[in-house]
């Protein structure tokens, strides 16, 4: 049971870190937002990622994707990219099409206004991904 309790509390850290991250970004590439507007953005955010980490055995595709096609040695710098780029390929796309989804409803512009700014939320999304990863094997470290 304390192994599925770190887990949940390492998910819910990270799933909170995340909903931050995008959300704080999508907002700046969408101009900004009031206080309210961010903080619904980012409580939406974590809701949309919390579900889709349950629902989804993405920590194990991304572990396979890392070892066994881009042959990465565990805990390696490597490693922990090609992870974060699955990873991330998965979850920014689920919760930056989500918002967008609900930001615009579902019309012949959501498509194309929500693929404005995937590639930077992707992007953001694996570089955050990469210094959270570092930062806490650096913690666990002393």
């Amino acid at each position: 049971m304390h192994n599925c309790k770190n887990y949940l509390r390492k998910q819910v850290i990270n799933n909170i870190y995340m909903a931050l991250l995008i959300n704080t970004a999508a907002t700046l590439l969408a101009g900004g937002a009031s206080l309210p507007e961010w903080i619904r953005g980012c409580c939406t955010a974590f809701t949309i990622n919390t579900t889709a980490s349950i629902l989804l055995p993405v920590e194990e595709v991304s572990s396979w994707f890392g070892k066994k096609i881009c042959k990465a040695r565990s805990g390696t710098f490597y490693d922990v990219v090609m992870q974060a780029i699955m990873t991330n390929l998965v979850y920014v796309t689920i919760i930056s099409f989500c918002m967008a989804v609900l930001n615009t409803g579902i019309n012949k512009t959501t498509l194309p206004e929500w693929w404005t700014t995937y590639p930077l939320l992707l992007v953001t999304g694996i570089v955050g991904s990469v210094l959270w990863a570092e930062l806490m094997r650096g913690c666990h470290r002393k």
